[in-house]
């Protein structure tokens, strides 16, 4: 099995299967990332308890069925242990309940035993490693030299490290330190760099110095994406309003217009006569759908693809992104004006199909 590795946008705190699906829909067309679907796991959940955040550590029995066979996908259990002297055996038996779609584990563990990993290494070399760098791994930390040489360690073992002080709290990442601590271990050509803190809808322009100085960027998301407690569960629109901005502005793109702000999910003529006149614009069935309720990957009567989610483009009109050149280009439609698909049903040539793949 060939190793998946990144760079990748994350969402961790995954509960179902369904959710996953909502999150691979944002997933643009020919994307230079993957999608990391994170499944948080610790030793109590390992051991059939629960921890204190039931809203986000699904059942151990649960986990397989949560991933998803995708290439786009990255599946990675992120684990956190009471006993690291024995991480091995631990990953070992998390490795055989999880699944054959498994990808790896992300260690939110302080510095583990290299021995440990080692012996995992050499038992599974197709899985990706990703070691966090959280705030308990940075106490142990007096200086970049020593950080450095640190990471340096656990290579060729681990496959990437994620810089992640706030570990799920929603704490707004420190540019600063988080800079610090990437720019320290860029020495490593090999070594995947990825960030975390605080990312969600609202917070994703914090990432612009990083986009630039490293292209090759991975982030993670958790606490920003969810509601409040007690719920404390997966919030499926904060997740797809991040996801919609994290994947472009991850591959250096600038967007148009501004991001469509979908009241309520697609609906069909019934709903569509009750909601008429109210602007919400989200009719869909399946032959055809009004510009806000278009999906990546709906393939239009003419033999358009759609590349990318739908943006406001202003004037009651939305831009829809089609292919045509090297990087698709933007349509500005009538939010009210329905659009056609292209179905078995209307016996198009075959080139018309294709045309989308071009």
């Amino acid at each position: 099995m060939t190793k998946k590795v990144g760079p990748y946008v994350g969402v961790t705190g995954f509960m179902s299967r369904k959710e996953v699906y909502e999150a691979i829909s944002m997933i643009p067309e020919g994307s230079t990332h993957r999608l990391m679907v994170g499944v948080l796991m610790s030793s109590k959940t390992l051991a059939g308890q629960q921890n204190k955040w039931p809203g986000r550590y699904p059942k151990k029995e649960a986990v397989a069925d949560i991933f998803v066979n995708d290439p786009r996908v990255l599946n990675l259990i992120h684990y956190n242990t009471d006993h690291p002297e024995t991480v091995f055996s631990q990953l070992v038996e998390i490795t055989e309940l999880s699944g054959p779609c498994l990808d790896g584990f992300q260690l939110n563990i302080a510095w583990p035993p290299i021995s440990q990993l080692k012996n995992y290494r050499e038992a599974h070399p197709e899985k990706f490693l990703l070691l966090q760098i959280g705030d308990k791994a940075m106490a142990q930390v007096e200086s970049m030299e020593q950080f450095t040489g640190l990471v340096g360690a656990y290579l060729p073992i681990i496959d990437a490290i994620l810089v992640d002080q706030s570990g799920g709290r929603g704490e707004l990442l420190d540019r600063a330190k988080g800079a610090e601590y990437l720019m320290a271990v860029r020495k490593y050509p090999k070594l995947g760099l990825g960030i975390a803190g605080g990312l969600g809808p609202e917070t994703l322009h914090i990432l612009d110095p990083f986009v630039k100085e490293f292209p090759e960027l991975s982030i993670d998301a958790e606490g920003g994406l969810r509601m409040l407690r007690p719920d404390d569960i997966l919030c499926l629109r904060a997740m797809k309003t991040y996801l919609e901005d994290a994947f472009p502005i991850l591959a250096g793109k600038k967007l148009p217009g501004l991001k469509l702000r979908r009241w309520l999910a697609p609906y069909g003529f019934e709903e569509h006569v009750l909601y008429y006149g109210l602007g919400d614009n989200m009719l869909r069935t399946a032959r055809l759908a009004q510009p806000c309720a278009l999906k990546v990957g709906d393939i239009l009567a003419t033999g358009d693809k759609v590349l990318s989610p739908p943006r406001e483009g202003g004037n009651g009109r939305v831009l829809v992104h089609l292919t045509g050149g090297l990087d698709g280009h933007w349509v500005d439609i009538p939010s009210r004006i329905p659009i056609a698909f292209l179905t078995e049903g209307d016996n198009a040539p075959e080139a018309v199909w294709k045309y989308g793949e071009r």
